[in-house]
């Protein structure tokens, strides 16, 4: 079945690299243990080797000199073709099932990156994904292996969940976001933002050669080309090194200050290798880049013009993108639409950019047909008289809800007073339609609870959607300094202080 996926954007995790990720080995790969942190490289870094080879370019040396950071995407900025061997994982180590398999060749264009969704892969979510997105994935398809994986191995749910994730990402549309878990001016690990771009192109994915006809199994790595160019005007490499020159200069220089890290609240969405992020995500992701290239200007006079026009007008086109009810798709799939994320995601298109989607999802539980393509009909004519039953304050709680960016979880969790009891949040739908900030104060000693900023994003998005899709009452806040949202963020600092 060919269901249109909502809109997502994608981070990507490279190693930290001293020479701007162009296709060359580091200037002095000896002294760059942030990116022997990623136990993929410490395993497989020789410092000697490299550092005979420093500055040189990939495009020169034979493949069997490439330094290994080169399969973590180390070289994401070369501006020339890359060509290189994938190896089974397994082939070495359990050739009873994976002997067969062959190095394969594998093309990488210029300025690309190879993206590998680890979440996606682990069979623990395999029926989460199939359930979520209607992939054709089964788990008794798994071979037998005589012992036990956490990795999903049969060609057929590996390519649906590969493309299922890639489904996702649109050319032009979707940005991508580069991070670094581990940088040589910040102790310990995090999530640095180390680039901004847009996804040009993604290509087919590959499968392993085989010698006879044994299992096949498919190459995780997809290569994506993105925007980014040294002189180019649509993406940007963050100013680290002009940073770190003057911090060598004023060993004083506070450099956290001047670095961008992603946000807590989308800790997941920058995890995992590669991983989809939302529209909230991504707008968190740009504002502190933002923040971190005005204060490179205004206090290190390092110049950030440009790149800043880039992230404003960026922010302007996902705030409109995301609209003011993003969390549409997951309230509906705690209503019970096993598609609503794809009924939330023809709902909007239908009602357009930056418009409420609500006075069509009215209509198409009342008609289907009128509305939506013929494979989202079933739930909505099986739900449409519990929908219509619903009362209005049920109902306005819904749409509430739908204002934030929520996980399916979260929606499921903040759904009704009997879910939220159960995760152990309480409070009832209309303590919190009076107030909205009491979604993150009851969730906030869960774990996995709704985080402020992912409650104040749907209270106060950018201007374009909060002037025309204003709160109704009793939500409506009146000013940014209304009381039930300075409570919420001095819950928050308190919170913050306790730790």
């Amino acid at each position: 079945m060919n269901l249109n996926f909502p809109l997502r954007h994608i981070s990507i995790r490279v190693p930290w690299h001293d020479a701007g990720w162009a296709g060359v080995v580091c200037q002095a790969p000896q002294l760059n243990g942030a990116c022997a942190k990623l136990k993929r490289i410490a395993a497989h870094k020789k410092d000697l080797q490299e550092a005979a080879l420093a500055g040189q370019s990939l495009d020169t040396l034979p493949r069997e000199q490439w330094p290994c950071c080169v399969d973590e995407r180390a070289a994401f900025m070369a501006p020339f073709e890359l060509e290189s061997v994938k190896r089974h994982a397994l082939a070495d180590r359990d050739t009873t099932h994976y002997g067969h398999f062959r190095p394969t060749p594998h093309r990488y264009p210029a300025y690309s990156a190879g993206v590998v969704p680890f979440l996606w892969m682990m069979k623990e979510n395999m029926n989460r994904y199939r359930d979520l997105l209607e992939l054709d994935v089964d788990e008794a398809r798994e071979p037998d292996l005589g012992y036990t994986t956490a990795w999903i191995h049969e060609a057929q749910n590996q390519k649906s969940l590969l493309d299922g994730f890639a489904a996702h990402l649109r050319p032009d549309d979707s940005l991508c976001l580069f991070y670094a878990k581990h940088v040589p001016f910040i102790e310990g690990t995090g999530r640095i933002l180390i680039a901004a771009g847009r996804v040009k192109d993604l290509k087919e994915l590959s499968e392993f050669n085989r010698e006879g006809n044994g299992m096949r199994g498919m190459i995780w790595e997809r290569p994506l080309q993105h925007s980014i160019r040294p002189k180019g005007k649509d993406g940007f490499l963050m100013p680290y090194y002009e940073v770190l020159t003057r911090a060598q200069q004023d060993p004083s220089l506070d450099v956290d200050r001047f670095t961008a890290r992603a946000p807590e609240e989308h800790w997941d969405e920058f995890s995992y290798g590669s991983e989809l992020v939302t529209h909230d995500g991504a707008i968190a992701a740009l504002l502190a880049m933002e923040t971190a290239l005005a204060r490179m200007e205004s206090e290190l006079g390092i110049a950030s013009g440009w790149q800043r026009k880039w992230v404003h007008d960026e922010l302007v086109r996902l705030w409109k993108v995301r609209g003011p009810f993003p969390g549409l798709g997951a309230v509906l799939h705690a209503f019970g639409l096993s598609r609503g994320i794809f009924v939330a995601h023809a709902i909007q298109q239908k009602a357009g950019e930056n418009a409420d989607p609500w006075p069509l999802m009215e209509a198409a539980f009342a008609d289907p047909a009128s509305i939506l393509p013929k494979e989202l009909h079933r739930d909505l004519k099986e739900l449409a008289p519990t929908w219509k039953s619903l009362p209005q304050q049920r109902r306005a709680f819904l749409r509430l809800a739908s204002r934030f960016e929520l996980t399916v979880e979260h929606a499921k969790g903040l759904y009704d007073e009997s879910s939220r009891q159960k995760r152990g949040w309480g409070g009832t739908d209309n303590e919190i339609l009076h107030n909205p900030y009491r979604i993150f104060e009851l969730s906030r000693h869960d774990p996995e609870g709704i985080r402020l900023l992912n409650v104040d994003r749907g209270i106060f998005p950018e201007d374009s959607v909060r002037l025309q899709h204003p709160l109704e009452e009793p939500s409506r806040l009146e000013s940014a300094s209304d009381l039930r949202r300075v409570r919420a963020f001095v819950v928050a600092a308190l919170e913050e202080a306790s730790l």
